[in-house]
Order: C-alpha cells, then structure tokens, then sequence
C-alpha cells in the first residue's frame, strides 16, 4: 500500500509543480521542462528520502514498482500535454462548428479556422527552435535530431501499421 501511495502523490507533486509552475510563468520550451519536472520530482524525493535515512520504507521491488508507474503515468500524460498544448486542426473545426450552432459553418468559414498562420507557422517555428529542422534558402531540413525523430516515428508507424501521409 505505500508503494501505491508514494506513487501516487509522486505523480500528483510532479503534476501539482507543473500546474503552479506554469499558472506563475509559463516557460519559453514548454514540452523540455515538463520533461525536467516529472523527472527531477523523483530525484529530489529519493534524494530528500535518503537524507533523512528513510529508503528502507519499502524494499528494492516496491520502489521498482514506484519509479514503473511514475514512468508510465508521466508518459502518458506527456502525450496528452503534447496534444492539447496547441490545438489541432480537428479541434479548431469542431469548435468552430459548435460556435455556429444550428446554423452550421460553411467550408469557407471552417477554411479560415485552419491557416497556415494558426497551423503551419507555430509548428515550424517550434521545430526549427527545438533543433528538429533548419532553414536554408528559405527551404526546411531536417536536422540529425530531426531525422533521428523522423526515424523513430516512421518504425512506430510501421509497427502499427499506420498509414501516414508525407
């Protein structure tokens, strides 16, 4: 039961940081520091734990068990970040459409939804920010962090078997 509930509050201190953390200041590589604080809130608590000569509080499989399901829950929820953190293109359209009531959205009024400003652009900047791409004569190219994710996704693609557009 303490494995349980060490694990629990260990992802709900990580998750809390983030809330506060963001609700204060919301950092300029949003994504990086998330990553930082549901990694650094267990190393400070195994760290502050053996300071204070508690890490016999549960044996080696217990804390196993722990350091599993906060990887587990922090990647999940990293994907889920990383959907919501900017809103899709779906979900511009199905907003705009509930917007419209029961008149409903033309094509022309769901086409402005979904530019090139609101879409195309952020994206790239981020990716060009983070090391993923580079511009040169005014053309975007992957960089070897960018081929390196590119590779991955397409064997992820392939293990599932989805069929993604180029």
């Amino acid at each position: 039961m303490a494995a349980l509930l060490i694990a629990l509050g260990l992802f709900a201190g990580s998750w809390g940081t983030h809330l506060v953390w963001w609700r204060l200041s919301p950092p300029q590589r949003p994504f990086r520091v998330l990553v930082a604080v549901f990694i650094g809130n267990p190393v400070v608590l195994v760290a502050a734990l053996g300071a204070l000569g508690r890490t016999d509080m549960m044996d080696a499989a217990e804390w196993a068990s722990v350091g599993f399901f906060h990887l587990g829950a922090t990647l999940c929820y990293l994907i889920t970040y990383a959907g919501i953190e900017e809103t899709s293109p779906s979900l511009a359209i199905v907003r705009k459409v509930e917007s419209a009531g029961a008149a409903g959205a033309t094509l022309e009024e769901l086409g402005s939804v979904v530019t090139n400003e609101r879409f195309i652009d952020p994206r790239l900047a981020s990716l060009e920010r983070d090391g993923f791409v580079t511009v040169q004569e005014g053309n975007f190219r992957l960089t070897a962090k960018g081929r390196s994710a590119a590779s991955a996704a397409g064997r992820l693609s392939r293990l599932f078997n989805l069929q993604l557009g180029a």
